[in-house]
């Protein structure tokens, strides 16, 4: 009798899309229910760090070069090794105050890493020198490098004042106090949690 009824065209047109529908319907309810709903490839992906460049605390160093002296002050960015802080550049300034009774001095300074590899260095003869330093750190590469760090601070030349008729007479200059002073910036990793 099925058999009968099945080689009838128009009970196959009319069977054919009802199956299809319960089938339909079957697959979107076990896909609801089931587990399928949260594989492990579906969950959702947690954001990631990331690396940014930040200021740290500015500081200063302080000394006295005698005519033709150099001075080494060493000196750390900060002074814990961790592994979270990149020093990534800074910028360098030298500054003296001249005796107003004798001519300009001319200082020098060299900034050296703790490789012993020149990073920034200048010279003026006007009270102030500055240099910026760029280091090799980026958002992608890091090296631990704020410690054992060194600057070398020369008078290069403590030029007396000449006073009286035909600047017989001088005014010794043996040298000056000189600041240096350091603003600087490091590498630190974002929390992506961090409005």
């Amino acid at each position: 009798m099925l058999k009968e009824l099945w080689a009838k065209k128009w009970m196959r047109y009319l069977v054919a899309p009802i199956v299809i529908i319960i089938a339909g319907i079957l697959l979107i309810a076990v896909i609801a229910s089931g587990p399928f709903t949260e594989t492990e490839f579906e969950k959702p992906i947690e954001p990631r760090t990331r690396w940014i460049q930040v200021s740290g605390e500015p500081f200063q160093l302080e000394g006295y070069a005698a005519d033709g002296q150099t001075v080494i002050l060493p000196f750390d960015f900060f002074e814990e090794t961790t592994d979270d802080y990149y020093v990534s550049k800074f910028t360098v300034y030298l500054i003296w105050q001249d005796d107003a009774r004798t001519d300009p001095d001319t200082f020098s300074f060299i900034v050296v890493d703790i490789e012993g590899e020149q990073k920034a260095a200048g010279s003026s003869s006007y009270g102030q020198a500055q240099s910026p330093g760029r280091l090799n750190n980026s958002e992608t590469n890091h090296v631990v490098n704020n410690l054992g760090w060194s600057i070398e601070v020369t008078c290069m030349d403590a030029k007396d004042g000449p006073v009286g008729p035909a600047g017989i007479i001088t005014i010794p200059d043996d040298g000056n106090e000189f600041t240096v002073r350091f603003e600087w910036y490091h590498y630190i990793e974002h929390n992506p949690e961090w409005q």
